[in-house]
């Protein structure tokens, strides 16, 4: 069962930071294996447990994730797959055991539970409320410095994310249009991604974001215990953690207006 949790995570917890952005396919091990689709020729199945290092981005455009017949499944699609929790990935490679492939498989009773329950502990209620928020200081993309320490008294709001993530880029036009509506307003919004300051850059000739961007940020990403993406957070006057957001829903953007415009008629 502890297989089953883990692919599921693949999907919705970034399990490596510093492979998140490569498309280069993960090294597994010399164990062989025989299992074929008629799909994929020259790829084999391999066991979760043979592979040499478990990190991996389940992002469905480095590495491609196929249904059982033979569809290619992308972003929303497969996530909607796998959140729904009738599916496991399994993981099929090359004769150079680099993983080239994922095959959605129909899920067992038993790991249809298992599944529910893995989603069930990342979208729980975070136990950050009401915490002081971890301090940071950082740099952004552009050379700017930000200080929790200096934001006392103000109200600060974090998303965290990262390039291949396909829900935290869907959601960014309305994240915009947050960040506009509060223009005028003492709120800092701020982006923590683990990717390279080199791939954002080249990420934001296509897409807009106007958050104040960091990157490489592994070390607040876990100092925060952020393990689904995207994640906001958001950060009261009191340097208190007044909000999280786990996971794209409809109603995620609307909860962040709701919770800012609170916390703007307090005292």
């Amino acid at each position: 069962m502890k297989q089953i949790t883990i692919l599921i995570f693949a999907v919705l917890v970034l399990l490596t930071f510093s492979n998140c952005s490569s498309t280069k396919p993960l090294i597994v091990s010399e164990k062989s294996t025989t299992q074929r689709v008629s799909f994929l020729p020259g790829l084999s199945k391999i066991e979760f447990e043979d592979l040499e290092n478990p990190n991996f981005l389940m992002d469905g455009e480095s590495i491609p994730v196929y249904m059982p017949e033979g569809k290619r499944i992308r972003g929303m699609e497969m996530m909607e797959i796998l959140m729904k929790g009738d599916h496991v990935p399994e993981i099929y490679i090359d004769d150079e055991k680099e993983i080239k492939a994922f095959v959605m498989r129909n899920a067992t009773e038993e790991e249809k539970i298992e599944i529910k329950s893995a989603q069930e502990a990342v979208f729980s209620d975070s136990d950050l409320i009401g915490k002081t928020a971890s301090p940071f200081d950082v740099t952004d993309i552009h050379g700017n410095v930000y200080s929790l320490d200096n934001y006392k008294g103000k109200i600060v709001v974090l998303n965290f994310w990262f390039i291949a993530c396909r829900p935290c880029v869907l959601e960014m036009p309305e994240l915009n249009e947050l960040v506009e509506k509060y223009k005028n307003e003492d709120i800092t919004f701020i982006g923590f991604a683990p990717d390279k300051k080199d791939d954002i850059e080249h990420f934001l000739q296509k897409q807009h974001f106007d958050y104040n961007l960091i990157s490489d940020s592994q070390a607040t990403i876990q100092e925060y215990g952020v393990a689904a993406f995207p994640t906001h957070i958001v950060i009261n006057k009191q340097s208190t953690i007044d909000l999280v957001l786990k996971g794209f829903t409809p109603t995620t953007i609307e909860q962040l207006d709701h919770q800012i415009e609170k916390l703007l008629g307090e005292e």
